[in-house]
């Protein structure tokens, strides 16, 4: 779910639980009620949502020592290589990316405080985002949003087993099938103390981590030639539009060189081609792939610029060394735009 009119009408409909964030907009306190009164669950797979930017500038945990235990070194390499980032920060939608997480994190919070049942979701697995380690990060970022550190440790365990009917696993007590971790500093202190695992226990008994992690297979993508001359294609190509939105622009087009004829200049679009042809009447015939909306919106915004006023369906000025009315209309088609100047 995405959007907080959706998930008012899944839980009307009758749904157990949301396994991601609402990020189009602040929650209210109707959903959070319903979902209250519902027991409708929230696991709100906050890293899915952050992976979609996180790259774009180099994670500082790219270097943890658990990421070092658990992956290849070249995922890191990969995820900080400026290829990976360029791809990211070229993303139109990386601010939106950015202010939805921030809603999701705000959206936790409100949901925890009004007694929804949170649990732990990531999806990881999903692009960019990565088993083992990304449930630490989830469960860090919980606490971040506001989260107390006991309640997320219940999202992570108690809480998920209640849901899924699972009377064996989730809490320590007599009976139950003892796994859990072993660390030697407690995350109710500080939730990054998460990430240091002593001992792990599997019914009851000490299983070697390193075995374990031996056993964990992940393709790392390969940066080829290729994609670095594609990067610097892609990277010239955002500098020269950067360079380009700093420039005048009437409608959807920088301003090109004004054509003249007997000293009166009119403006065209940068790229276009100007034929003039000097009169009475005087003619300009501008060619430029366009459609005729956009030529006649482009003429509408920058002919006050040249000095020229708005007179009916056309434009008016003095000519600067004759004194005389000059009045100019604009024929504008796709493709091109006809101008013509007559004197009076």
């Amino acid at each position: 779910v995405f959007e907080l009119a959706d998930a008012k009408d899944l839980v009307k409909a009758g749904i157990d639980g949301f396994v991601s964030s609402i990020r189009d907009r602040d929650v209210d306190d109707q959903l959070v009620a319903a979902m209250k009164e519902k027991n409708v669950f929230l696991a709100p797979a906050l890293t899915t949502a952050e992976a979609k930017f996180e790259y774009a500038d180099k994670p500082s945990w790219l270097g943890e020592q658990t990421m070092r235990e658990v992956y290849p070194a070249q995922l890191s390499a990969y995820l900080a290589d400026q290829v990976t980032m360029n791809k990211f920060k070229r993303n139109p939608e990386l601010g939106a990316l950015r202010q939805q997480y921030a809603t999701a994190m705000k959206n936790l919070k409100k949901m925890a405080d009004g007694g929804v049942r949170i649990a732990l979701g990531t999806n990881s697995g999903s692009p960019d985002t990565y088993p083992g380690y990304f449930e630490l990060r989830e469960m860090i970022s919980m606490v971040e949003a506001g989260m107390q550190p006991m309640d997320v440790i219940k999202a992570a365990t108690s809480v998920p087993a209640a849901f899924l009917g699972d009377n064996d696993h989730g809490v320590i007590a007599v009976g139950k099938v003892a796994d859990f971790l072993a660390m030697p500093n407690s995350p109710l202190d500080k939730m990054t103390n998460i990430k240091d695992v002593g001992s792990l226990y599997v019914k009851g008994a000490e299983v070697e981590r390193s075995s374990m992690i031996q056993n964990i297979k992940i393709d790392v993508p390969k940066i080829t030639q290729r994609d670095r001359d594609a990067d610097a294609a892609a990277e010239a190509e955002a500098k020269r539009i950067a360079e380009e939105a700093k420039l005048t622009h009437y409608g959807k087009f920088v301003l090109g060189p004004a054509a003249t004829v007997r000293s009166m200049a009119v403006p065209t679009p940068k790229g276009s081609k100007a034929d003039i042809k000097a009169g009475p009447p005087d003619r300009i015939t501008v060619a430029m792939r366009a459609s005729a909306a956009d030529l006649r919106k482009f003429y509408s915004e920058a002919l006050p610029a040249y000095k020229w006023s708005a007179a009916g369906n056309c434009w008016q000025r003095q000519h600067p060394a004759s004194n005389k009315a000059e009045t100019l209309c604009v024929e504008p088609a796709n493709n091109s735009a006809v101008i013509q100047i007559t004197e009076k």
